[in-house]
């Protein structure tokens, strides 16, 4: 698995994603101001075959956590408009990626090989690349694992999945 660090940057508090864009150039990965909507604008180039990933942190000393984000990469710029809320004076960003997916849907594919989707793994507080994640306790007297298979009920298909709460980071 090839994962590695492409930024990291520093923002103030993340509020909510609004909504993910691709254009048609790709462009240098950096942070913009959209001064109409008062957004700030994450952009990067996809590279195709890649499947990236966001992690926050509000101290460089605190544990980064994965934001409910997965793009692939498809050779043309990605950028997420975030708004931003006042507490917090500072917040850290850097983009991850993998080269392990080819193909498929990236919220149902296992980058860990612990038995979790990315998805569900994210939508839950959990590295999507850490397979002692799946055998954690997830404090209901279950581990991870054992909650996930539990969700699915009988005859659930994993790979139908759906991770649409994976719309607003809240730390």
């Amino acid at each position: 698995m090839n994962l590695s660090r492409l930024a990291l940057f520093a923002l103030p508090s993340l509020l909510a994603f609004l909504s993910s864009t691709a254009a048609d150039e790709p462009q240098q990965t950096g942070i913009a101001h959209d001064s109409c909507t008062g957004a700030l604008v994450l952009s990067w180039a996809g590279i195709p075959g890649r499947t990236y990933f966001i992690q926050g942190s509000f101290d460089l000393l605190d544990p980064w956590h994965f934001l409910p984000v997965i793009e692939l990469g498809s050779g043309a710029s990605l950028a997420y408009h975030m708004l931003l809320e006042p507490p917090a004076p500072r917040f850290f960003l850097r983009l991850r990626y993998t080269d392990q997916l080819h193909g498929g849907d990236p919220y149902a594919f296992d980058f860990s090989g612990g038995g979790l989707p990315a998805g569900w793994a994210l939508e839950h507080g959990l590295n999507p690349f850490d397979p002692a994640d799946a055998a954690k306790p997830a404090g209901s007297g279950l581990t991870w694992l054992e909650l996930y298979q539990q969700s699915l009920g009988d005859g659930a298909d994993p790979a139908t999945t759906n991770a649409a709460a994976l719309l607003v980071f809240t730390p």
